[in-house]
């Protein structure tokens, strides 16, 4: 007699999150400034502005990436991003996030306001996003958060420190966001209360995803930019049973009686 025996074993597939990342340390030829960013600085870089008829331009000089404007025009560029459009951010579902940072030199002249930083959740379909940005000879308020709302920049939250920046030293910003209501920060560098400032910020603008990249307020600012990073992450590792595709495992035995 002869016995035919279905043996079926499932299996469990696994679908890991991958994160995004890319990062630039500008370490390459000095590339003159070009309204084209792409062109003047390399990679995937997207260059916009919101304010001034003068034009924003981008570029690189001694390993770092600078800002600057042409000369036709009479109201100088503002609000100036250059973001990489080749990563999107995600933090819109639960368990993505992102997270955004750079090394900034501030500016070598005490006086005068002078705003540049981090742009993030850039959405291009109506330029609005967040900004986080240095405050150079702003005395105590040494941090700023705004959002630009396709019309208006407005300040969201003003940081403060014993004492103001130090003039022509690096402090590297970063911002990470787990959901569209908020964000954290951590300030490092020369001179700050208890060697950095941190903390969260209500993202009352609700903006999601979108782009993230180098922010100035005005480009005859002198702003310089090291060691851009960007990461991103879906949402996490999901397990589940292997459905149709489950490995099946025919046994036969011949069995004689």
């Amino acid at each position: 007699m002869r016995k035919a025996i279905l043996g079926i074993t499932t299996g469990l597939l696994c679908f890991a999150a991958q994160a995004s990342l890319v990062t630039d340390n500008f370490n390459r030829a000095n590339a003159g400034l070009n309204t084209n960013a792409a062109t003047s600085i390399g990679g995937a870089y997207e260059l916009s502005q919101t304010t001034g008829d003068k034009k924003a331009q981008a570029g690189i000089t001694n390993n770092t990436a600078f800002f600057g404007q042409t000369t036709a025009g009479t109201v100088n560029a503002g609000n100036i991003v250059l973001r990489r459009a080749d990563i999107s951010l995600q933090n819109s579902l639960a368990g993505q996030s992102f997270t955004v940072s750079a090394d900034i030199t501030t500016h070598n002249a005490a006086s005068a306001s002078l705003l540049y930083g981090l742009a993030f959740n850039y959405q291009t379909n109506n330029a609005t996003y967040y900004a986080a940005r240095l405050n150079t000879g702003g005395g105590a308020n040494v941090l700023q958060f705004v959002q630009y709302n396709g019309t208006n920049v407005t300040t969201v939250k003003t940081i403060t420190n014993s004492v103001a920046l130090a003039i022509s030293s690096i402090y590297n910003l970063q911002v990470t966001s787990t959901n569209t209501g908020s964000f954290s920060y951590i300030l490092t560098g020369i001179g700050l209360d208890g060697g950095s400032l941190a903390g969260t910020v209500t993202a009352s603008l609700g903006l999601s995803d979108g782009y993230a990249g180098l922010y100035t307020s005005a480009a005859n600012n002198n702003p310089r930019f090291d060691n851009l990073s960007i990461t991103s992450i879906p949402e996490p590792a999901t397990i589940g049973m292997l459905g149709v595709g489950a490995l099946v495992t025919l046994l036969f035995r011949r069995m004689r009686k």
